[in-house]
Formats: C-alpha cells, sequence, structure tokens
C-alpha cells in the first residue's frame, strides 16, 4: 500500500476548502467577507506548495532510477567482458 505523504494531505485539503467555498458562495450563503474572499487564493497557495513538493520528490526518485541504471548497466558491461573471456578460453 502508498504511504500517503503530508504533501498530498495538504493538497486534499486545500481542493476541500476551495470545493467548499465554491460551494458556500454559489448557494449565498458567503456575502464575501474578507477571510472568504481569500480563501480561493489560500487554498490554491496549498495545492500548488504540495505539487511543487511532490515535483521535488519524484525528482528524487528519477534520480534514483537513473543511478540504478547506470548502476545496472556497468554490470552488464563487466558481465559481457567475463563472458568474452570464457568464451576466448574455450576456443
Amino acid at each position: 500500500m502508498k504511504k500517503t505523504s503530508i504533501w498530498e494531505i495538504i493538497a486534499w485539503i486545500g481542493l476541500f476548502i476551495l470545493g467548499i467555498w465554491i460551494i458556500l458562495k454559489l448557494s449565498g450563503i458567503v456575502q464575501t467577507p474578507l477571510l472568504f474572499e481569500i480563501a480561493p487564493e489560500i487554498a490554491l497557495f496549498l495545492i500548488l506548495g504540495s505539487l511543487l513538493a511532490d515535483m521535488k520528490n519524484l525528482k528524487f526518485e528519477v534520480r534514483k532510477i537513473s543511478s540504478g541504471l547506470f548502476r545496472l548497466s556497468h554490470d552488464f558491461s563487466q558481465l559481457k567482458g567475463e563472458h568474452d573471456v570464457i568464451k576466448h578460453k574455450k576456443h
């Protein structure tokens, strides 16, 4: 099971705030005091911040994969060299 990061939780909180604000605004309950006027901006800020953090995590994971592939390529090169040596000894 995938571990949920704090940034995913923050993104969902941001989406929840934005959704509630839209519902309240469309239903006429919100009469636009300052706090409710800036709620969408706050929600979007939280969402964008969490996306940026996830991008940094993704970048780190891609580097790990790249490093592993480089190591694997190096190991295969060594294995090919050893195979060639064994092949030449037989002939």
